[in-house]
């Protein structure tokens, strides 16, 4: 048996030496590629200008793809803060089409809420929510807070438990009860220091105790008012959640509910959409007279908090996507040259025995340096991005509060520094080792051009890249021009110098219309009587806040169908309102001091109200009614329209309704506007005297111009415009770059004929001329491409152009005219170099 398995030990392992030459093998293959790297780093420092260029150009692409990148991740890409979130759903209330609400998304009202409770199986957790205002008082300067109300599921629907302490029970969370509040971790920190003992105290919320149960985590901050649609009022940072407390609705209660919940782990999206639509068939039964009104779609949570941003942060990503392969393409023309110029010492190598794979494998690792060091670059140019995005964006698209450099991010700009080192090393790599050993060593090296295959291949790549920049120039192009019309519009109001702010009266103090109306009407008289001050009103809702009312109407002496009546936006207002906002009374007259809760009921209708509703007839002294409580409202003006959530939109039917005349539905928060003589930021210690002179416990909350709201209003369509001309220019930039590389390296390796033909008799000019054609025609060739790429991207964007035609001329022209000069300009330094080749030593070059 021992001699037998003595016999058999050389068969059934390797010998001691098999395991030494692999050692050695794998010494000598890392031995050689780290040669390999030190000579591509001695190629490198021979030209450090070209090496710089590669390396800037490389950083470039790698660092712009990797920013917005990280957006795309943080928005996009990255999973919610909440367990197994692929179950949390919204189930979004839609009215019937035919009834414009400015909206597909609609609020739910309380009694649907309620009803739904009985009949819920596939959801394993649901909550009711909506926003409100809050004063913190009795903790020094009385301060606003901006909360939510939900119900007791709130919390287990998105799956969160609290930093300290607890959420409130389903017992908490009933009428008489609802004196629980959680904190949000910032404001925790910000108002009460961190301070662990905040649990059980008691803080004053509109001069009423609330428990504090719980601190939620730092990153629990949901809805957030970017996550979710326009009309729903909802802060950008909630600081605090209290019970919803939600009882049966009384007749005319405002309806400004959302609703979340978590499916059951066997319930499919399409079984929760089942049940909606039993839900809604229910309510049919059971409300006949809101039959068709009960429509929903269940929406995912992720889809829902990126849904607005998704298309144009998918545009910017696509337009961001062709910077690398320019960057690359600009690069990999210069190792081409360079290999061209290498042929005679790649045949040297080759006839000493280096096999192709060899000489490929040298010339991949010699690229190596460039692009770690271009990659290393881009990651700094990213971080540079990322704060810049922040800057541009953090407001206006959901979850910028996640956008950084983290680990997903910075693997992204390693794998990109990878596919960039091959992109821009393979092919001059390939191209070295498909040299003919027999010619190669015949030919000239100076004289080199690397043949009629690697010219053709440098020229493709070079038409590619200005192709390629002409789509991104142009649908900068549009996306600028469609901004410069938004910018044009009018908002139906004057911004400037318009100091804006908010007052929320504690209903606890203010309990009844008429003191509201006191207070109110107290606070215009003291804001009135500063110096500075032109004029002065209140409003709800204010344009370009968020936020909007809607209600159905009847017009008096005509038939109006009770199961789908008619729609309208509705703002309450007060004398002065309209010459402080600056929106011009086109019929009748504004709101008087007379118009009270004693006196005729009136309204003022927006000009796309009078013209939908009475076509062409006076609408002066025409009559509309609000349900049946309210007594008829008579018309006794007609505004400009008003644009209320952005400038891209169209002014729709809008009724304004007096403060003083009991409006519906309650006037507990309302905005406040000032028009002033100067600067309106220099009044805003003098508001908050006036205000406080008035209630030292009342807030001056959201203090900001108007012209503030609607810049705000323009973030995302000015985000992807100057995203889009940022990559545009570098695109450009990189391409005129490209030109003059490759033109330079042509002429170089032209120079013996070059001095031929001036030997010959040619004049500079003509050698200018030949120059400017070779460009010329790879430009005009790239453009051509480019022209037809450029119209395909603009039909696939027209939905987010405003007033701009995806063909738009004027566009096209000027960017192809751009892209040709500055061609031109790139090809006519090189072209300058040639003519003043000197013949002689040209030729002894040889």
């Amino acid at each position: 048996m021992s001699g037998n398995a003595a016999r058999r030990r050389p068969e059934s392992a390797p010998s001691r030496h098999v395991f030494e030459a692999r050692a050695s093998n794998l010494f000598i293959t890392m031995q050689t590629l780290l040669q390999d790297i030190r000579f591509g780093m001695r190629l490198l420092r021979q030209s450090p200008g070209v090496a710089a260029l590669a390396i800037f150009t490389l950083a470039i692409g790698i660092g712009s793809n990797t920013a917005i990148f990280s957006v795309l991740n943080a928005v996009l890409i990255q999973p919610l803060p909440y367990p197994h979130a692929d179950r949390i759903v919204i189930p979004w209330h839609h009215l019937p089409k035919s009834m414009d609400a400015g909206g597909d998304v609609q609020p739910w009202g309380g009694a649907a809420a309620l009803h739904f409770e009985k009949y819920r199986r596939a959801f394993a957790s649901f909550g009711a929510f909506q926003g409100e205002e809050f004063n913190l008082t009795g903790a020094g300067d009385p301060i606003r807070l901006d909360g939510i109300r939900a119900s007791a599921g709130f919390f287990p629907a998105l799956g969160v438990k609290p930093l300290l302490g607890r959420t409130y029970t389903e017992q908490e969370d009933r009428p008489g009860n609802e004196r629980e509040v959680v904190l949000a971790y910032d404001l925790w920190q910000r108002q009460f220091g961190g301070d662990a003992a905040i649990v059980g105290r008691a803080i004053h919320l509109n001069g009423v105790p609330y428990a504090v149960v719980g601190v939620m985590p730092r990153e629990f901050a949901f809805p957030r008012g970017p996550e979710m649609p326009d009309k729903f009022r909802f802060t950008p940072q909630p600081e605090l959640w209290t019970p919803l407390a939600l009882t049966p609705p009384k007749r005319g209660d405002p309806d400004e509910l959302a609703i979340i919940g978590r499916l059951n782990p066997s319930i499919t999206l399409a079984q929760a959409q089942a049940e909606m639509d039993s839900f809604e068939r229910q309510l049919d039964e059971e409300f006949p007279t809101g039959r068709g009104w009960f429509g929903s779609r269940v929406e995912p949570l992720a889809s829902q908090i990126s849904g607005g941003a998704r298309r144009p942060l998918s545009l910017l990503q696509a337009a961001v996507a062709l910077v690398l392969p320019i960057a690359c393409a600009n690069v990999a023309n210069l190792p081409l040259a360079r290999s061209a110029r290498r042929k005679k010492e790649v045949a040297l190598r080759a006839a000493r025995g280096a096999g192709r794979g060899r000489i490929v494998r040298q010339l991949l690792a010699e690229n190596l340096p460039l692009a770690s060091a271009g990659g290393f670059g881009g990651v700094l140019i990213a971080g540079f991005g990322i704060e810049l995005v922040k800057r541009m964006g953090i407001h206006q698209l959901p979850r910028m509060e996640d956008l950084a450099l983290n680990p997903a991010v910075l693997a992204f700009s390693i794998g990109t520094t990878i596919a960039a080192s091959l992109l821009t090393a393979l092919a001059p790599a390939l191209g070295a080792a498909r040299f003919d050993l027999h010619s190669a060593l015949k030919e000239s090296g100076r004289g080199s051009t690397g043949g009629p295959g690697g010219e053709r291949f440098r020229t493709a790549l070079l038409t590619g890249e200005i192709a390629l920049t002409l789509v991104l120039l142009v649908t900068a192009g549009l996306f600028g021009r469609s901004f410069l019309a938004l910018m044009k519009e009018d908002p139906g109001f004057n911004p400037s110098r318009v100091l804006a702010f908010e007052l929320t009266l504690p209903g606890t103090r203010y309990s009844t219309q008429d003191g509201m109306v006191a207070v109110y009407r107290s606070a215009l008289d003291r804001l009135s009587q500063l110096r500075g001050v032109e004029a002065a009103g209140i409003v709800n809702p204010l344009p370009m806040s968020g936020g909007e009312e809607w209600t159905v109407f009847g017009l008096i002496g005509r038939p109006t169908d009770p199961i789908h009546p008619p729609l309208t936006a509705y703002t309450i207002a007060s004398p002065g309102y309209f010459s402080a906002i600056g929106t011009r009374i086109l019929h009748g007259r504004a709101f008087r001091q007379s118009d009270t809760a004693d006196s005729l009921p009136v309204t003022i209708i927006s000009d796309a109200f009078a013209q939908h509703y009475f076509q062409g007839e006076d609408p002066l002294g025409k009559q509309v009614r609000l349900g049946t409580r309210y007594p008829a409202i008579t018309i006794v003006g007609v505004a400009a329209g008003v644009k209320r959530f952005s400038m891209s939109e169209a002014p729709g039917a809008e009724m304004y309704v007096p403060y003083t005349q009991r409006p519906y539905p309650a006037m507990n928060t309302m905005q406040v506007v000032v028009r002033t003589s100067a600067a309106p930021e220099g009044m805003a210690s003098s508001v908050r005297g006036a205000i406080h002179g008035l209630d030292a416990e009342l807030p001056v909350a959201k203090l900001n111009t108007l012209d503030s709201l609607v810049s705000d209003a323009m973030a995302r369509p000015r985000f992807s415009m100057a995203l889009l001309q940022i990559f545009g220019l570098i695109a450009m930039a990189l391409a005129a770059v490209g030109l003059y590389g490759v033109i330079s390296c042509a002429v170089a390796q032209r120079t013996r004929e070059i001095g031929i033909r001036m030997a010959l008799g040619a004049r500079p000019a003509q050698i200018v001329r030949m120059v400017l054609q070779q460009c010329g025609r790879v430009a005009l060739l790239g453009a051509a491409l480019g022209v037809a790429g450029a119209l395909a991207v603009g039909r696939a964007v027209r939905s987010m152009l405003f007033e701009t035609r995806p063909a738009d001329p004027l566009t096209f022209v000027a960017v192809t005219a751009a892209l040709f000069a500055v061609s031109a300009f790139a090809c006519y330094l090189p072209a300058r170099r040639a003519m003043r080749v000197d013949p002689l030593i040209a030729l002894r070059e040889e």
